[in-house]
């Protein structure tokens, strides 16, 4: 029968962060002075484990700091329940290495010390390290954590062969095979051991494997789901007193902006400030290139800004911009294309149809900067025989009541 376990609580779990320096891109090798999105975080998996929780899906954005607590919280987790056996996983043999290189750099003022940082009296002995390898790192205490990669060649090779109570997975949304990448590694999750716990962590990738996971993880019961919004870190705001900057973003809220407000006071009892709001609309302009999508990609108010910003669409954004290399004259003969799907729909590619292919898309006039109107007729709507959707696309005049179509 499992010994129950005793959690850390959040004041222990920051302590013990107190005690052990880590390259910081601000101030270099320090300790660090946690970010309200890193408290949400550890707060937030503490409470799930103390309700029977023991997975844990975290939608981030940019610069939240979760790697960071994650890499802390993973070295805890082996000091503090010896035997443990636990996974690092990352999307490639890049941070595979990184990884590797920043568990060594935490662990090495340690390693002939009698202080190592702890949490039970008399531990540190039990806490230095055993061995250290490209595949795994050991403790005396018994806990081995395993260092793989979700690559096109590695992901069904996840977990296979172990039994594991802990996992960090990293930027899950670009893991090879996404989806049966899990299903392998889940196989290996201890479903009784107290200690378990598993966290998989990524910033949104479009409407791929790792969207599905986390809608389909809404309302189960073993798994958390933790969002980490821009908003909880307290220094990304513009304060009142920098006069420059306020006389340009320090504005009423905007439409867009009303409904957010609206949103995350009803989801999170959060209610945010015109100095953060200042902050993200100098976010959008000077870090984002003005671009509203890469800023709800990098920077999401909510959930559902992050995977919808990040997903590709096919005319509007993947052909009219970067992707229609053809530029068709005006009164020219239209020209057509087909899709080369790619396993994300980011990397789908237009390419121009050969001479017996039927066109998936028509364009009858390139982008040339007006707003567009997209219409559909679903299949089986018109006729119910027909099979067919069609999708059109139009171009709106600003001047003059006129809608002209330009694809379909």
């Amino acid at each position: 029968m499992p010994i129950p376990v005793t959690l850390p609580t959040e004041a222990e779990v920051w302590q013990f962060a107190q005690q052990i320096p880590i390259a910081t891109r601000d101030y270099g090798l320090a300790t660090i002075t946690p970010w309200g999105t890193q408290r949400a975080l550890i707060r937030q998996i503490l409470a799930g484990k103390a309700e029977g929780r023991n997975q844990f899906l975290v939608l981030k954005g940019r610069q939240v700091g979760a790697s960071t607590t994650l890499l802390l919280l993973t070295l805890l987790w082996m000091w503090r329940y010896p035997g443990l056996q636990g996974l690092t996983v990352t999307d490639g043999q890049e941070n595979k290495e990184y990884f590797r290189d920043m568990f060594l750099q935490l662990l090495e003022p340690f390693e002939e010390e009698d202080d190592a940082p702890c949490l039970d009296e008399g531990s540190q002995q039990s806490q230095r390290l055993r061995s250290k390898n490209q595949v795994q790192i050991t403790w005396a205490n018994g806990s081995r954590l395993l260092l793989q990669m979700a690559g096109p060649r590695t992901w069904s090779r996840l977990g296979v062969g172990r039994g594991l109570a802990f996992c960090h997975g990293t930027e899950c949304g670009i893991w090879s095979a996404g989806m049966k990448a899990l299903t392998y590694l889940r196989a290996a999750f201890s479903d009784i051991n107290p200690a378990g716990l598993y966290v998989l962590e990524s910033t949104a990738r479009g409407k791929n494997w790792w969207y599905d996971l986390w809608e389909g993880a809404e309302g189960a019961q073993s798994i958390g789901k933790i969002f980490l919004a821009w908003w909880l870190r307290e220094d990304y705001r513009i304060p009142r007193t920098d006069k420059r900057l306020w006389a340009v973003y320090g504005y009423p809220l905007t439409p867009r902006e009303k409904e957010w407000d609206h949103e995350v006071a009803h989801r999170y009892r959060k209610i945010l400030s015109f100095e953060q709001y200042a902050w993200r609309r100098w976010y959008v302009n000077e870090k984002a290139g003005g671009s509203q999508r890469l800023a709800d990609q990098e920077m999401p108010t909510l959930p559902e800004d992050a995977f919808g910003a990040s997903q590709e669409r096919p005319f509007i954004d993947a052909v009219t911009r970067d992707r229609l290399q053809v530029a068709v004259a005006g009164g020219g003969a239209p020209m057509g294309y087909v899709y080369r799907w790619g396993a994300n729909l980011e990397d789908t590619m237009p390419e121009p149809v050969a001479p017996d292919q039927h066109p998936v898309l028509t364009v009858y006039n390139p982008p040339d900067g007006r707003p567009v109107v997209v219409a559909a007729v679903p299949a089986h709507s018109s006729m119910e025989e027909d099979s067919a959707w069609v999708i059109s696309v139009w171009a709106a005049s600003t001047e003059v009541d006129r809608l002209e179509q330009v694809a379909e």
